[in-house]
């Protein structure tokens, strides 16, 4: 319902910089709004209909942790996936699993934290 909306206030080929850029009354965009709500499918088909998100297309990690906290405090394991596997494919080789790490931590989970931290794990 909320992809259509944007579709129908926009242009054809300003679909991908309305579901990204328009905000509601309280300044939440789509996917902001579908990963509060914890709809899974909802931030799929953004993933999909924006082609920024899609892998080697572009940058488009602007607010992703601050997303990633919201699923990682909410336990939305479903969305903290698919926004962990996107924002991964959109960083450096060298911040690959960084991610991890952060679910660790803020989970406050020390057997895995020092699973990721041994000598033995490459980050």
């Amino acid at each position: 319902m909320m992809i259509n909306a944007a579709k129908g206030w926009s242009p054809k080929e300003a679909i991908s910089e309305a579901l990204s850029t328009r905000i509601n009354e309280s300044g939440n965009t789509f996917l902001e709004l579908a990963v509060h709500r914890n709809c899974v499918e909802v931030v799929e088909l953004i993933f999909v209909e924006d082609r920024a998100y899609q892998h080697d297309r572009g940058r488009k990690n602007k607010g992703f942790m601050r997303l990633i906290y919201t699923a990682i405090d909410k336990e939305y394991k479903d969305i903290l996936k698919l926004l962990t596997e996107t924002y991964e494919a959109q960083v450096s080789v060298v911040h690959k699993g960084v991610t991890d790490l952060i679910v660790a931590i803020r989970k406050r989970d020390r057997g895995m934290n020092y699973e990721i931290c041994s000598p033995q794990k490459e980050l």
